[in-house]
């Protein structure tokens, strides 16, 4: 009888410790679930800030290329443009494309400083 008496207890000594365990597990849930969101929120904004010097280049590249190519287009396509018309007309086009890649900018950059700021 003794032995079904210590059985009795260490199984109940098991269940109270096991209860314990179960009890925690939402507080290690969330404290693993935070430490997720800052580590991917890092990596995240790490990323976003690479792809940012990179569209920066790419943007001034690519806007460099349009302001080219806007006078040869123009030339083969109506060469009797005057020079005047021939310069507002690839200043408006530059204009609008800068606006739209500083929208770009914009967008990334708001992404970026909201995914920096600590979980609400």
């Amino acid at each position: 009888m003794e032995s079904n008496e210590e059985m009795v207890l260490v199984s109940r000594a098991s269940l109270e410790q096991l209860q314990r365990q179960i009890d925690g597990l939402p507080e290690i849930f969330a404290k693993s679930t935070q430490e997720l969101g800052r580590a991917l929120a890092a990596r995240l904004s790490h990323a976003l800030d690479d792809l940012a010097a990179q569209l920066t280049e790419t943007t001034d590249d690519a806007l460099r290329s349009i302001r080219d190519a806007i006078p040869v287009v123009i030339a083969q396509h109506a060469p009797d443009i005057s020079p005047e018309a021939l310069d507002a007309i690839t200043e408006a086009i530059y204009a609008r494309a800068a606006e739209r890649f500083a929208t770009l900018h914009a967008a990334q950059r708001i992404l970026s400083e909201r995914l920096q700021e600590p979980p609400a």
